[in-house]
């Protein structure tokens, strides 16, 4: 009974943590993210803030809400220099690990208000790296 009961468990964590797990097709070349990205920045996080988002089928979503300083911008038009972009916090959502006063570049979804943005892990979107932020200079 208890190999069973063992069995049971193991067969239901695998397919649990399977079910939550962020599964991204590899990430998009340069030149394909450049076409298919509304906005691509280079920023600095000021604050990371724990938040939810109401879904339209009425579920919640935990996300993190991140304050970015735009220092560069690579593609795209913002108004500010100061912008909030989102990503999903828990589970399979795909979320970005953006640590506090880190620079990234940053490949995000324009939402209809001007000064929010969505990037996740299936991005682009990775720490400062130079060498990319001159392929994109070349893009523009």
């Amino acid at each position: 009974m208890r190999i069973k009961l063992l069995i049971f468990f193991c067969f239901f964590t695998c397919c649990f943590y399977r079910n939550l797990a962020c599964e991204c097709n590899e990430k998009p070349l340069l030149k394909e993210a450049y076409s298919k990205t509304d906005v691509i920045l280079k920023g600095r996080v000021i604050s990371i803030e724990q938040s939810m988002a109401d879904l339209e089928d009425g579920e919640k979503y935990h996300i993190k809400k991140c304050r970015v300083l735009v220092t560069e911008i690579y593609k795209g038009k913002i108004k500010s220099k100061m912008i909030f972009v989102y990503t999903p916090s828990l589970g399979g959502g795909c979320g970005f690990d953006f640590k506090l006063d880190s620079e990234y570049l940053i490949y995000c979804t324009e939402t209809n208000d001007k000064m929010l943005f969505y990037t996740d892990a299936c991005t682009r979107t990775t720490i400062y790296d130079g060498n990319e932020a001159t392929e994109l200079k070349k893009l523009h």
